[in-house]
């Protein structure tokens, strides 16, 4: 309960954060972001500020960020359906960041698609939920804000289940 506020939040600056600066801050927002929820599962208590972990390791995520963008817009382009599986593979990749932090956007790309490979179903499973709630948040204005903390949550604890409790502390 003490890391709600925190969380819901953390989900405004990255949100707002992304958008006033044309989605530039969003990667290492959404990275300190990821890092809070890594923290949370582990049973740790977070604050606000810990939103802004990310800018740390400010390049790693923005190249990261800007590939899984690149590659989720080209394939929407490719009649959508490569963009969804691009979304699908990708979709570890910051956990893989802001866990092992010692590694690059490409490795972190690949890692998220071995993950998501070598455990399609508990992915998928999980994905949909995330994803289906997360549209529930989104047809109420302010539902996404709890929601999406929510769903974030959920695929944390899917990613440290997947790695056996991940690398390093966030």
């Amino acid at each position: 309960a003490s890391n709600l506020v925190p969380l819901v939040v953390g989900m405004l600056i990255v949100g707002f954060g992304s958008f006033l600066t044309l989605g530039i801050l969003g990667a290492p927002l959404m990275l300190g972001y990821t890092m809070m929820s890594l923290r949370i599962a582990r049973g740790e208590t977070v604050a606000i500020g810990d939103v802004g972990a990310g800018f740390q390791h400010f390049v790693p995520a923005l190249v990261t960020g800007l590939l899984y963008g690149l590659a989720v817009s080209v394939g929407f382009m490719l009649i959508i359906i490569p963009g969804i599986i691009a979304m699908f593979v990708f979709s570890l990749s910051f956990f893989v960041l802001a866990d092992k932090r010692s590694v690059g956007a490409v490795e972190e790309l690949k890692a998220s698609v071995t993950l998501v490979k070598d455990n399609f179903g508990h992915v998928l499973i999980v994905g949909l939920i995330a994803g289906v709630l997360n549209s529930i948040g989104s047809a109420v204005v302010i539902g996404t804000l709890f929601t999406a903390p929510f769903g974030l949550l959920m695929m944390t604890k899917l990613y440290l289940k997947l790695t056996a409790g991940g690398g390093q502390a966030a």
